[in-house]
């Protein structure tokens, strides 16, 4: 299969408080914002369902009001999907509307409500996506996203569990721009979505609906560790401190000799590291838009790919890299200097920047400055690590980079955002940019342990389980029926089983739920046993 290169558009500058209209996918940790992809709604078959979900009460008897009169108003013909409304057990009134008893009478039996399989599920480990699936990035089986003819209300609003993955005992996912991937306690990793650039490991360049065991590391005998998804291409690390890279290669991003000089590889490769200290490896790793950060046991900072905006934080914006002079960054990884001799546990990429925590539980971030995502306060670019000075004084226990903004979780639990504030992603209560760190008030009180930004939505996680959505609505983003922007934090129903880790990806989301502390991973946080935020092991 040829696939066609894209150029990517010159980016511009925006102020700190432009309300202009960006790209659905120039999004990201999980972007790949050079291939301008289309993700409108598209025309639905006969053949293809509603598979809504629990409509709170408040909103049944209006939903159902709608629809009947937008039936009545096509002469009672529905255009376009079979209607599956699915029962609200938990939120619907003991005597329904007149509106919805007749609606239910002009349905058939089959179309019946009926109530999503996760809520009702025993399982230990549930995950459920939500969100776009025009690519299959959701897991659920769908060929396309469902769509509801006579309204903005799709399928994908409501959560829905991943039943291929009900009995893996998954203990980390990770969503990419249009990809996901989950892994598993026994060291597997599963991946779906869009796979047209080798993204999913595959072996070859096909989208699937439903997650795929990637075969490569199980014939080859490997454990992994840690995953994590890009713009356009994936990695993982195994229990051995290897690193592997699969997906688009143009920009470099996959850290790989000039050997492999392919467009893009379907199948996990060694990414070859720097010769470093004795006895260091490689222990985490994180794919933005089109660059790459790997993490070692010493907590040193190794990073590739597209530099031309300082996400590679290696002091040259537009380094011309030996082995291939035409590329803005880096093909072979560099070892990131910057840090103040700090030890560094975790490292975060987004669309165009970059962020780590250091064990100190200092801040440090570069990369492009727009909106204010760095949080530096200034409007130029950041070619090398900067330490956010606001946190000197406020311990941090990790960070997350989303397309054109970033989210910082302190120790305390408390929740800071900054960057691009159109469709009130950043939850504080307007749709501002902000250039400096502020106070998400809305979840004082609920301590935070993690928080997921994607393109332009971010998901959070309380110490109590709970999830909360905050950003842009459309494609089913936030999990809600209500499809107005969310400018504050917005629990979102998951169920009864305490949610464990999320991502955020372009336009779709995914959570893990488990209902006991899992089986050890790097990328998980444990339940704490108490209303205080743990200090643990708590990596994403």
């Amino acid at each position: 299969m040829i696939v066609q290169k894209v150029k990517m558009p010159l980016i511009k500058k925006h102020g700190a408080d432009s309300s202009e209209e960006e790209d659905e996918n120039d999004q990201g940790p999980e972007t790949n914002p050079h291939i301008q992809h289309s993700l409108k709604s598209s025309a639905i078959s006969n053949n293809d369902k509603f598979l809504g979900g629990v409509l709170p009460r408040s909103t049944n008897a209006v939903r159902f009001a709608e629809i009947k009169r937008k039936l009545e108003s096509k002469n009672g013909k529905l255009r376009g999907p079979k209607l599956h409304i699915l029962k609200a057990q938990m939120y619907a009134p003991a005597t329904p509307s007149n509106s919805s008893t007749k609606l239910n009478a002009s349905l058939s039996k089959k179309t019946q409500r009926r109530r999503p399989n996760f809520i009702m599920s025993n399982s230990e480990c549930v995950v459920v996506s939500f969100g776009c699936n025009d690519d299959g990035q959701l897991g659920t089986g769908a060929k396309r996203r469902p769509t509801l003819a006579i309204d903005d209300v799709s399928a994908s609003n409501f959560p829905q569990q991943l039943s291929n993955l009900q009995d893996k005992d998954v203990v980390a996912v990770s969503c990419g721009s249009r990809h996901t991937m989950a892994l598993t306690a026994s060291g597997a990793v599963y991946s779906w979505g869009w796979g047209s650039m080798g993204q999913l490991g595959h072996g070859d360049l096909k989208s699937i609906n439903e997650p795929q065991k990637i075969d490569f590391f199980e014939k080859e005998g490997h454990m992994v560790d840690y995953i994590s998804c890009g713009g356009c291409h994936s990695a993982a690390v195994t229990n051995d401190g290897t690193l592997y890279m699969w997906g688009e290669s143009h920009w470099g991003q996959l850290g790989l000799p000039k050997e492999y000089d392919a467009a893009h590889e379907s199948l996990p490769v060694k990414c070859p590291m720097p010769e470093g200290e004795a006895d260091e490896v490689i222990v985490k790793v994180s794919c933005g838009g089109t660059h790459t950060a790997a993490l070692t046991s010493l907590g040193h900072v190794y990073v590739w790919g597209r530099g031309d905006s300082g996400q590679l934080g290696i002091g040259s914006a537009w380094l011309k890299d030996p082995e291939n002079e035409s590329l803005m960054g880096a093909s072979r990884p560099h070892l990131v200097k910057g840090f103040d001799g700090e030890k560094v546990v975790q490292v975060a990429c987004g669309a165009f920047h970059s962020a780590a925590v250091t064990e100190q539980g200092h801040v440090y971030i570069w990369g492009k400055e727009d909106y204010g995502m760095l949080g530096v306060g200034q409007s130029s670019d950041q070619q090398i690590p900067k330490r956010l000075d606001y946190f000197d004084d406020i311990p941090v226990l990790r960070v997350s980079c989303g397309g054109w903004h970033t989210v910082v979780v302190a120790k305390s639990g408390d929740c800071y955002a900054f960057g691009r504030g159109e469709y009130g992603r950043l939850g504080l209560s307007d749709t501002k940019s902000r250039t400096r760190p502020h106070l998400v008030k809305a979840l004082k009180g609920k301590p935070v342990i993690q928080a997921a930004c994607g393109g332009s939505h971010t998901l959070f996680v309380t110490s109590d389980g709970v999830a909360y959505v905050a950003g842009r609505p459309d494609h089913g983003r936030l999990g809600l029926t209500d499809m107005k922007a969310l400018a504050v934090p917005t629990r979102v129903n998951l169920g009864s089983i305490p949610v464990r880790q999320v991502s955020a990806g372009g336009a779709h989301s995914v959570a893990l739920m488990h209902t006991s502390r899992p089986i050890f991973s790097p990328m998980i946080s444990p339940i704490p046993t108490n209303n205080s935020v743990p200090h643990g092991e708590l990596h994403v």
